[in-house]
């Protein structure tokens, strides 16, 4: 920006309105705004004498190339279109990502929830790290599924249990 501030005051290039630096955490961003009576290949012209500035002026980086700020309809749509299917892509990856780990971790409650009394007697009074390592030995469970079942309180787990005995009990007609 200062090599090409330089350039118009010594009138190197010349058509250039304003110059502003628009530059955040995002990215970097130049503005170079034209005189009415200039062209836009300006760039082609002066600015490119100089090495400094042999980078494609009025452009944006797209992945992959530099392609110039003026897109038609259809450019512009288009590359619309391709970010939202980023977006979207992304966000299901997260969210799939997130549920498949709330899945391994129901998987272990459902183990653990059919056997319950098994796995009160497994912890019982034993420290933390050997509760831990007894239940993934004995029900073939992962690190997390059993920190997970370690950390919930014995009420909740029991609460569980009566949980899902009132929902298997089949329900009689009167």
């Amino acid at each position: 920006m200062e090599k090409i501030a330089e350039l118009v005051r010594e009138r190197k290039i010349t058509g250039i309105a304003d110059l502003r630096d628009e530059s955040d955490r995002t990215g970097t961003r130049l503005v170079v705004e034209l005189k009415r009576d200039a062209t836009p290949r300006w760039s082609s012209t002066s600015s490119t004498r100089t090495p400094s500035c042999r980078r494609p002026s009025g452009s944006t980086w797209w992945p992959g190339r530099w392609v110039p700020h003026t897109l038609n309809l259809e450019q512009v749509i288009r590359h619309y279109i391709v970010h939202q299917m980023e977006v979207v892509e992304r966000r299901t990856q997260f969210r799939l990502g997130r549920a498949e780990a709330r899945a391994h971790i129901v998987e272990g409650l459902l183990i653990a929830l059919d056997n319950i009394d098994e796995v009160v007697q497994v912890i019982g009074r034993r420290r933390h790290e050997k509760a831990r390592a007894a239940l993934m030995k004995r029900f073939k469970l992962s690190e997390i599924q059993a920190t997970h079942i370690l950390d919930m309180p014995l009420r909740r787990l029991t609460a569980l249990e009566t949980a899902s005995c009132a929902r298997r009990r089949p329900s009689w007609p009167s």
